[in-house]
């Protein structure tokens, strides 16, 4: 075995390898999302669904990208071809044998072709007959049916004694036309696959309008408990971050098909649309990690009365959940009331000013935390002057989500 064919051998294990390494990699990602989710009872359904989005990736990726490599090498190995034979041709008109036009050949860049045209001009230096030099070529490359075909003439021509020079400046005028011909289709369906970026990106459009327009219904849905409306999971009411989950692998999954039928229409392969997919699932995830940003918790709407005596209690309840639905347990919720117009004039408090008593562990009127259903409750007492106040209640989780969020709400005391 020559050592350009063990260099060929080796660099097919090392596709192997890759995909092979890709594979070990995914189902490790996978095997760990589903360890994850069985011994943390707390992991969200976003958190492991990235996951296994990631895993899946990291499986089928590799082996993507190997076959997407194989296919360009082969795309520039057709488009330097007919330069390749025009150039034997020439030289076998001007007296050169086709070992020295080879051998001449080699030392100018076609790109990938140019390690065959090598590994051709040893063989036949070797002694080794001119068809079966081209036999081997072809055999080598054979997933392309352009080579096999273009060089399946000169193999013919050369066996029946017909000029070879001729017919590989022949095959060579073909080649280019055939090339040509399919860059001018490729020019006229680039539009087709810019519809198909279009269409993406329409699609992420849709999905950032209803991902607005659900998270206040669905507010609206914790605070009042109308979950027939937006349907059930289990008997759970879905949340937003089970919408975001869904949305977010809707289109993952378009992302990756879509680029898919891109490289179809363009490049006439679907191997091609690796590349298209790769750029649209990046759309995905940026959209999802910039413009759609994970809340690490939500807190129910502060359903307050609109008026109240002076010194009557002022009760708030309400619950703090992850975007899963699952609750933050022993976040901190304080509760503060704020003055924003007094009826007693220049002896009343101020806007902004505190009408109650500041505990000062927690710099709020009132500080409680919520329990191991994410529930809180607190109670006040209205301001004894007469005028407009507001309630504000603040989470603060420390401990998991590392995230303060504020709820209002304005009421008036007469």
């Amino acid at each position: 075995m020559s050592l350009r064919q063990k260099l060929l051998e080796l660099r097919e294990d090392k596709k192997m390898l890759t995909v092979i390494f890709g594979a070990f990699i995914g189902l490790s990602i996978i095997m760990y999302g589903v360890f994850m989710k069985f011994t943390d009872p707390d992991m969200g359904s976003e958190s492991f669904a990235s996951i296994i989005i990631v895993g899946v990736i990291s499986m089928g990726g590799p082996y993507a990208f190997v076959q997407y490599q194989e296919f360009s090498r082969i795309q520039k190995m057709e488009e330097a071809l007919p330069n390749f034979l025009r150039y034997i041709a020439e030289a076998r008109r001007s007296g050169m044998t086709i070992p020295h036009g080879l051998s001449n050949a080699a030392k100018t860049d076609y790109g990938p072709l140019s390690p065959e045209i090598r590994m051709m001009a040893s063989q036949l230096s070797w002694g080794i007959p001119f068809p079966h030099v081209i036999e081997m070529f072809i055999d080598r490359n054979d997933k392309s049916s352009f080579i096999q075909q273009s060089m399946g003439i000169i193999i013919e021509a050369y066996r029946s004694g017909g000029d070879v020079a001729e017919t590989m400046e022949s095959v060579a005028q073909d080649a280019r036309l055939v090339k040509d011909l399919e860059a001018e289709q490729k020019a006229k369906m680039s539009a087709q696959v810019m519809i198909m970026y279009v269409i993406h990106i329409i699609f992420l459009v849709i999905i950032y309008a209803l991902t607005t327009i659900l998270k206040p219904l669905l507010v609206m849905q914790k605070s009042s408990g109308l979950s027939s409306m937006f349907g059930s999971s289990g008997g759970k009411s879905l949340t937003t971050g089970s919408y975001r989950t869904l949305f977010m692998n809707m289109c993952y999954i378009e992302g990756i098909y879509n680029g898919l039928i891109a490289g179809e229409i363009g490049d006439g392969s679907v191997i091609a649309g690796f590349k298209h997919s790769m750029i649209m699932l990046t759309m995905s995830i940026l959209m999802f990690a910039v413009v759609i940003k994970p809340q690490p918790m939500s807190m129910t709407p502060l359903v307050v009365s609109s008026y109240f005596y002076p010194d009557e209690p002022i009760v708030m309840e309400g619950s703090v959940s992850k975007p899963d639905g699952s609750p933050v347990k022993h976040a901190s919720v304080g509760a503060v009331l704020l003055c924003i117009t007094s009826e007693m004039g220049e002896s009343g408090c101020r806007k902004g000013d505190i009408v109650c008593e500041v505990d000062s562990r927690c710099g709020m009127c009132k500080c409680v935390r919520t329990d191991n259903w994410g529930v809180y409750k607190l109670s006040l007492k209205s301001p004894v002057e007469a005028g407009d106040y507001q309630i504000k209640v603040v989470v603060v989780d420390d401990k998991v989500t590392k995230t303060r969020i504020t709820e209002s709400s304005d009421f008036t005391v007469g």
